[in-house]
């Protein structure tokens, strides 16, 4: 079923204004992951985000334009040849790199949404589930002038134009993770 949680991501995320687009210093921010279904339901775990650079307007309309033209394997290839643009990792571990980040102001909030290939475990990779078919995960940040929030993680995501050429996102059948005391640390 598709999500409306984070509708139209990267068609809103072109739009956004240039002067959130590149910190003076390198952000980090922390926050525990509530999981709300499957094998580790009701189970959580620290999160460490890293962002080094933002994504820039011609990078994300480029992206819109692959993803038109060659579909979501296409969009992955180019996360792949995408220098890191910041790091989320569960605490204690070295993560995974990320290459999308976006941020904006959204009325007393700031809003930052982030795209990044999924990592495939060998498991899943040699059994071929359906599972392969949601490459990407997302995340998305609401944070407050002091740069404490909440968020939400998508962990297994298809992104896709649909039918009448909106962007939509669809997660592999389990709830998204909630983030819960997101804090800025630097």
């Amino acid at each position: 079923m598709p999500s409306r949680l984070l509708p139209a991501f990267l068609l809103l995320c072109a739009t956004l204004p240039a002067f959130a687009q590149t910190p003076s210093t390198p952000e980090q921010y922390s926050a525990t992951a509530f999981i709300t279904s499957g094998a580790a339901q009701g189970k959580s775990v620290g999160i460490n985000i890293f962002i080094n650079s933002y994504t820039t307007d011609d990078e994300v309309k480029n992206y819109l334009n692959i993803l038109k033209t060659e579909g979501q394997d296409g969009l992955e290839k180019a996360f792949d040849k995408t220098k890191e643009r910041g790091r989320i990792a569960i605490t204690g571990t070295t993560g995974n790199d990320v290459s999308f980040i976006r941020s904006r102001n959204a009325e007393t909030k700031r809003i930052i949404r982030m795209a990044t290939n999924r990592t495939i475990s060998f498991p899943e990779l040699w059994a071929s589930p359906r599972s392969r078919d949601y490459k990407f995960g997302i995340v998305e940040l609401r944070l407050d002038a002091d740069g404490n929030g909440e968020g939400t993680l998508l962990y297994a995501t298809k992104v896709k134009f649909n039918k009448q050429g909106e962007l939509e996102l669809e997660h592999y059948g389990q709830s998204p993770v909630r983030l819960a005391n997101v804090r800025k640390q630097k």
